[in-house]
């Protein structure tokens, strides 16, 4: 997967502005995690956009605006979302959600 197709995919999720900073292998991850998202907002707009996906020492970093002025509020999609988050982040990813 390029960061083109990964772009391509979820355009709801991930906006022209954001940054990915990562080598080529991240990219099937990152697709991953978005596609769960993608799942548990079904037909609805997502509120969870990617600002920044980048690598530090520990893993990645996928960082994500959870703000409440965009998208489907429902507070249940959202306790999901960030369960979602906390499984990647086992998983050895660091997923911030703010």
């Amino acid at each position: 997967m390029t960061e083109a197709e990964l772009r391509a995919e979820h355009p709801d999720l991930i906006p022209e502005h954001a940054i990915i900073d990562v080598r080529p292998e991240w990219l099937s991850l990152i697709d991953k995690f978005f596609s769960e998202v993608s799942v548990l907002y079904g037909d609805t707009r997502p509120s969870v956009r990617l600002c920044v996906a980048y690598e530090r020492h520990d893993g990645l970093v996928i960082d994500c605006d959870d703000r409440p002025w965009t998208g489907n509020q429902d507070r249940e999609i959202k306790q999901k979302v960030r369960q979602l988050a906390r499984e990647f982040q086992q998983r050895s990813l660091c997923v911030r959600l703010h």
